[in-house]
């Protein structure tokens, strides 16, 4: 007949053996039980399988250590494998990994964490599935078994993602192709790439950033306007923002395109030669806005900055126009053309209206106004004086033959 079963009146009742006195082996087929405890000696420290209470479908395995020395040691050739895993230690505990043990994914999914020895440095390597596409990924807990597949794309390469809580933004650490290591920042459907290139086929490589397409925007910014809306639009070419402290744009740079919302642009010559701006077609001086007050454009310096050769001619200014015009072409050296809807003053305040007003210290020398009227310095304005009221070697313009007479 069939051995009975040794069974205890109430469940969870009796034992076999005690602390003190073991049984020597026990040889079974299995044994059914939600949990296994293995005591050392004292019973001071305690290892522990237990299944977790839920009783959904994917239960999970806990392997729980409890006592003053609470390690875990894989030696020689012992692996962790299994097609699902999900392993968890308590802070204060330690998986030890010695000598050739190895943690390794089970079929279809060959990922391996190894110990690694060189003469100096130790280190682990952590071989990740390239045939799985995914590389190693860090989410939240809630997040384990979650579908990566419309954020986390396939690469061919290992790679680092960092995600985020609701999977729709990540941070990924790998390679868009072989020899190209690339940092991939992605909110959504769009992303941006920071990565060292060698396109140009020079020595050694370049940074890159690619800008995300759909915009094209690269904002250098204080970190607390990270946030911050710039009202801002889409460029149709990569342009970069510089930020003022108070959150303003202040300098705009694109292919073909500066904009400096600011006071100064100051280009510091290192060496004797000119500092230069150049030009292969017309440089031109735009205003943009009305002017209420002051000069429209104005070539100066600070206090106490002056020319000081002592041996050579100088100028405030030099134009050499280098001109090899033929057929009927014109050319003027200085042109200033009045625009046909000026309105001005009376003059009044100043020395006039001039096409040309040159004047010392505020001292008039020298003015075409913008009839073409021409007074030098020393030039009166008046009616004919005749031999009796000239003054030898004076100039003056004579407003009843409208022609400039000079004493005798």
């Amino acid at each position: 007949m069939a051995t009975r079963n040794i069974v205890p009146r109430a469940d969870g009742e009796g034992s076999i053996g005690t602390l003190l006195k073991k049984w020597g082996a026990v040889y079974a087929d299995g044994i059914f039980s939600p949990g296994v405890k293995l005591y050392d000696i004292d019973a001071s420290n305690v290892l522990q399988l237990k299944w977790n209470e839920d009783d959904a479908a994917n239960r999970i395995l806990n392997l729980l250590v409890n006592g003053a020395d609470r390690s875990i040691n894989l030696g020689g050739d012992l692996a962790l494998t299994g097609a699902n895993q999900v392993a968890a230690w308590t802070i204060g505990t330690t998986l030890s990994i010695l000598d050739d043990a190895q943690i390794v994914g089970g079929a279809g999914f060959d990922s391996r964490l190894i110990p690694y020895e060189e003469t100096l440095n130790d280190a682990i390597i952590w071989g990740l599935p390239v045939a799985a596409k995914r590389g190693l990924i860090f989410c939240d807990v809630a997040d384990i078994g979650g579908d990566f597949t419309g954020l986390i794309t396939a690469t061919g390469f290992p790679e680092i993602n960092l995600v985020d809580l609701d999977l729709d933004s990540r941070i990924r650490l790998g390679f868009t192709a072989d020899d190209k290591p690339t940092i991939l920042l992605q909110s959504g459907a769009y992303y941006s790439l920071i990565q060292e290139s060698q396109a140009e086929g020079l020595a050694g490589a370049d940074l890159r950033i690619g800008l995300d397409e759909s915009n094209r925007t690269f904002i250098i910014c204080d970190r607390g306007d990270i946030a911050t809306d710039f009202g801002l639009t889409a460029n149709a070419d990569p342009t970069l923002y510089i930020s003022k402290a108070d959150g303003s744009t202040e300098a705009i740079y694109r292919y073909g395109y500066i904009n400096l919302n600011s006071t100064v642009l100051q280009i510091d010559a290192t060496s004797s030669a000119p500092a230069a701006i150049k030009a292969w077609n017309e440089l031109r001086f735009t205003m943009i806005g009305d002017l209420a007050n002051g000069n429209a454009y104005g070539f100066t310096s600070n206090a106490n900055i002056e020319l000081t050769d002592t041996n050579a001619e100088q100028a405030w200014m030099y134009l050499e126009p280098k001109v090899k015009q033929t057929a009927t072409a014109a050319f003027d050296a200085l042109h200033v053309d009045l625009f046909a809807g000026n309105t001005y003053g009376d003059g009044s305040t100043g020395n006039g209206n001039n096409f040309i007003c040159l004047t010392d210290n505020g001292a008039l020398k020298y003015r075409v106004d913008i009839t073409g009227g021409i007074f030098p310095a020393g030039m009166k304005s008046g009616a004919n004086q005749g031999a009796a009221g000239a003054v030898a070697g004076e100039l003056w313009w004579d407003t009843d033959d409208n022609i400039i007479k000079m004493g005798v």
